[in-house]
């Protein structure tokens, strides 16, 4: 086989094409290292040396970064790793040599995403930010089935109402029809907003 073009990406790497067909993305060094440039006689086995003991290890440390530095999603770091011009079966074997040690959980982070906004914001509101996680539907069903309650979403509304400065009992009937109004907007039910505030105003 052979290396029909080493094609500079940026500064720091290139992509390698063989027979035609993208194989891998090495650094400066990697190709002096691994003696790769256009025209040379490749072997499969050279490929999958290449791969093994650069190109995955290289993608398994860059997604310990990336989740060192903060929860990310299995799509976030397919995307993350996508970028970095890695091919699908070094993105799948990366993510699942994370995952092998617990370090990636699309549960835990939807849990823990639920579980820190729940006080403030309504389930609906919180599936949809989930949703632009790109986590898995069935995960995200899950997770709000366990985690966000009925009676959690009566606290979030309380606690809103704290926080926005909503004293039912002193405001007038317009005030108060615009207050619903916007626990609406966010998501939280008429009902559950009505009979809330309806306990704030007779407490």
């Amino acid at each position: 086989m052979l290396v029909t073009l080493v094609e500079r990406v940026n500064t720091y790497q290139s992509k390698v094409y063989v027979e035609g067909e993208f194989t891998f993305a090495l650094s400066k060094s990697e190709l002096s290292r691994c003696k790769i440039k256009e025209g040379r006689e490749i072997t499969e086995e050279e490929i999958q040396e290449i791969e093994k003991n650069i190109v995955i290890k290289r993608a398994k440390k860059y997604v310990m970064h990336l989740l060192e530095q903060m929860d990310r999603t299995s799509q976030q770091l397919r995307e993350k790793l996508k970028s970095k011009s890695y091919r699908d079966h070094v993105i799948e074997e990366a993510l699942a040599y994370v995952a092998g040690y617990g370090y990636l959980d699309d549960k835990r982070y939807a849990l823990n995403f639920i579980n820190s906004r729940k006080k403030s914001k309504s389930k609906a509101e919180i599936k949809q930010q989930l949703m632009t996680k790109k986590l898995p539907k069935e995960v995200i069903e899950e997770a709000l089935a366990e985690e966000y309650l009925a009676e959690n979403e009566e606290e979030a509304i309380k606690s809103l109402a704290l926080k926005k400065h909503y004293h039912f009992t002193e405001m007038e009937y317009k005030e108060k029809q615009k207050a619903i109004a916007f626990f609406v907007r966010k998501g939280f039910s008429y009902e559950k907003v009505k009979r809330v505030l309806n306990e704030q105003e007779e407490e």
